[in-house]
Parts: structure tokens; C-alpha cells; sequence
């Protein structure tokens, strides 16, 4: 593979390139360049490895190789980071000095964390090699642009965010969709003035894509644990917050009703419905205000009021960050709009 073929569009400025640097050097390379390519040419291989930073402590790095014959390499993992590598071609098989062992071949997502840097093995057969990795400083994923809360993420991730593990090694085969975002990350077509927004943007695309897999898998296994009982009891949870927004029980005196634990309450309606309670109600209360409004019969503070907010204020927040506008502004939106009415009449 020659220099011209990395990509489908030429270097971006100022990017920083080597050439057979060793694998283990890019995390350290990471905190000093912005961007760099890797171009790879030996008896072994050839190809390229590149690398963007596309934020404060978010990295994208592609691996785009040709295994000429059967090799073994040592690949660095950053401490403190969630890597997400998306084998799209060929395969691989990563070992770690515990003696542990990761597959991973085409369409499969390897997801890891150590608390500190770690060496593994990289085997390869001969075969092409294609991987895009996303590396994620942990303390990231809770700040913008990514702003990811807590139960919005995998129940897996949580041991690693509260700092009680210190090491995760998991994998699982994925669909269309992330090898699709996946192979136009490589493929690009995109002008220069547009790349780090596009990388950007397809990077926060497969994050959320890999997260969703995991937590659907997770909801799965977790829904084949549940008691025929403990169902009938969740659906009753579900009917209880639909009709009663106004004036609906904290979490703890809503299991003691429902006679489930609060943790069983909480574990089981994820699992079931595929959201938290505190996701389930929030996003109810925002369909319920939209009717509301286009409606057009109460004004805001009655709305708030019904849809169980003590104060305005918090149900004008909510609303302006679900939606990106006040009630008030949507309100006028619809009515101008959808039914050609006087919003003030």
C-alpha cells in the first residue's frame, strides 16, 4: 500500500507523519501531536496507522494494514481510557501477560479499560487489517460535547467510573449500522475544512451506536432474569407513572407499593422498558407537554403544575433542554404553523 492510498482525500495540514514507528509509541505520540499517520512498510506488513485527536482526551485511530505473513506485535492501551476497537477486516487475536486471550475478527467490537498503560500480544495471520478505534479518557464521557449521564451508559462501564474495577476486557459482534459509520471513517470523502467536524461527529456516532449494542445485550440477558411476578409488578410500575404525573411517589415508596426492592424496581423497569424510571417519566412528561401546548387551552403554569413540577421554572428547564426552546416558543411555533391560530387568543 503506497503513501497516496491512505484514505480517500489527501493529508490534512500540519499532520505530523513517521515512518515504522512501533505500535506501542502512539500513546505517547497522542499527547503530542494533534494528528499523525504511521506509514508501515517491512517484510511483515504495509500500510498505515493514523490518529486525530479530536478533543481534550478523544482520540480516533485507524489501523489500515496488509499482514503479509504470519505476525506478532506488541499494541499498547492507554491507561485510563476506554478503548472501542472495531475490527471491520481480517483477524486478530490480542493476549495480555495474565495469560488472558481476545478474539477478534471481522464485524466484532473489542471494548477495553486498564487502570494504568498495558502491553498485549497482536497476532495476525496473513490477511488484510482493518481497525478503527475510539479512545476515550473516562473522565470525558460525563462532559460536553459528549455529556453522557451516568444510566445512560452501560451498567458495565459503571464499576469503572465509580473506580471499584480497574480492568475490562469484552467483546461482541456488531451490525450494519457501526460497520457502515465504521468504513466511511476510512473511506472519506470530505474537504479539508471539514474533516475534524466530520471525524468528530462519526466518532460520537459509533460511540453511541456501541454503547446502545451494549446496553441492549445487557437489557436482554438482564430481562431472562426477571420473574414472571416481578413483570406483572414493573407493567403495573408503567401504568402507575402514565396516569399519574401530578403527584407520583419517590422511587422508594413506589417499590414498597408495587412490593418490589427499590433496586429490583429500578434493575427490572431498565430492563423491561429499556430506559431508567427517572428517563421513562421525563420523557412522558415531555410528549404530554407538547399536547399540551399545541392545545393551546392552558398556559404554562397550569401545564407545570399537571405534569407534576412544583416549580415553572423547572418544567421551562427541562423543556428547553430536551427540545431546545421554551415552551412558550414552541407553543407559538405549532399554532403559527400547523394551525394557522392566534397563539395569544
Amino acid at each position: 500500500m503506497s503513501d497516496t492510498e491512505l484514505g480517500a482525500c489527501e493529508l490534512p495540514p500540519h499532520t505530523k507523519t513517521f515512518r515504522n514507528a512501533a505500535y506501542s509509541e502512539w500513546v505517547q505520540l497522542k499527547n503530542n501531536y494533534p494528528r499523525f499517520v504511521n506509514y508501515r512498510n517491512s517484510k511483515t506488513e504495509s500500510g498505515y496507522e493514523e490518529l486525530y485527536r479530536l478533543q481534550a482526551g478523544f482520540y480516533l485511530r485507524i489501523l489500515n494494514l496488509k499482514v503479509l505473513q504470519h505476525s506478532t506485535v506488541p499494541l499498547k492501551f492507554a491507561g485510563q481510557h476506554l478503548i472501542i476497537a472495531l475490527k471491520l477486516r481480517g483477524t486478530n487475536k490480542l493476549s495480555s501477560a495474565g495469560g488472558e486471550e481476545l478474539f477478534l475478527s471481522a464485524s466484532t467490537a473489542g471494548i477495553y479499560y486498564f487502570d494504568e498503560d498495558a502491553l498485549l500480544e497482536d497476532s495476525s495471520e496473513k490477511d488484510d487489517y482493518l481497525m478503527v478505534m475510539l479512545v476515550i479518557d473516562v473522565e470525558q464521557l460525563g462532559q460536553a460535547p459528549l455529556s453522557f449521564e451516568a444510566d445512560s451508559m452501560p451498567r458495565m462501564l459503571h464499576p469503572i467510573l465509580n473506580g471499584v474495577e480497574k480492568r475490562l476486557e469484552f467483546s461482541y459482534h456488531f451490525g450494519p449500522d457501526i460497520l457502515s459509520a465504521a468504513e466511511a471513517v476510512v473511506g472519506r470523502r470530505v474537504r479539508q475544512e471539514h474533516l475534524s467536524l466530520y471525524l468528530r461527529s462519526k466518532a460520537v456516532e459509533l460511540l453511541c451506536l456501541v454503547f446502545q449494542d451494549i446496553s441492549l445485550l445487557e437489557a436482554n440477558y438482564q430481562l431472562k432474569q426477571i420473574p414472571e411476578q416481578d413483570i406483572e409488578r414493573l407493567n403495573q410500575v408503567k401504568l402507575y407513572i402514565d396516569d399519574n404525573l401530578q403527584d407520583i411517589l419517590p422511587v422508594a415508596d413506589m417499590a414498597k407499593r408495587f412490593q418490589l426492592s427499590e433496586s429490583r424496581l429500578k434493575s427490572g423497569f431498565s430492563s423491561l422498558f429499556g430506559m431508567s424510571i427517572r428517563q421513562y417519566l421525563l420523557g412522558l412528561r415531555m410528549q404530554r407537554s407538547q399536547e399540551m401546548l399545541a392545545e393551546n387551552r392552558l398556559n404554562i403554569d397550569v401545564i407545570a403544575d399537571q405534569l407534576g413540577y412544583r416549580h415553572t421554572s423547572n418544567f421551562i428547564s427541562a423543556f428547553k433542554r430536551h427540545f431546545g426552546m421554551t415552551p412558550k416558543a414552541y407553543q407559538t411555533r405549532v399554532l403559527t404553523k400547523f394551525m394557522g391560530a392566534d397563539p395569544k387568543s
